[in-house]
């Protein structure tokens, strides 16, 4: 058992020896990397063509999204643009810290939920700052209340 014992220490100590070395030549640890690459990823403004000009609109304006087709509609306090992507698309472009896919055509900003209401089956309907429910999937219920642990 003492072998044991003393090879597992050796793998322990090996292991920080190493991560101290990587550490000190400027490597960054793999998961961390793949952080802030998918940080860096995440649009912060989005251009929306309106007739013969282009709107800027700041991720962080924006309350919820709502699936129209091929379409999204970026719903940003009174104001509503439509932009043509996917929800899929659109979804992989945003910071998942920030918004979360709460049904197949819904995505909101978790920073703009102001209550959550228990409905039938397990489903939620979420109030947004603004006063406008959002319906919660019961299979998505879990995962979007982990965000606020």
């Amino acid at each position: 058992m003492i072998p044991q014992v003393h090879q597992r220490r050796e793998q322990i100590v090996a292991q920080y020896r190493h991560r101290v070395g990587a550490r000190r030549r400027g490597e960054v640890d793999n998961r961390i990397a793949e952080l802030l690459k998918e940080r860096d990823l995440s649009r912060t403004r989005f251009l929306i063509p309106v007739r013969d000009k282009t709107i800027v609109v700041e991720a962080a304006q924006i309350d919820w999204i709502e699936a129209s087709d091929y379409y999204v509609t970026l719903h940003a306090g009174a104001a509503a643009h439509l932009l043509r992507q996917t929800m899929d698309e659109i979804e992989k472009q945003l910071d998942r810290r920030q918004f979360f896919r709460v049904h197949r055509s819904a995505i909101v900003n978790v920073d703009r939920v102001r209550e959550i209401h228990p409905l039938f089956r397990g489903d939620c309907a979420l109030v947004l700052a603004d006063g406008r429910r959002i319906k919660l999937s019961r299979s998505r219920r879990k995962e979007f209340e982990a965000l606020f642990r």
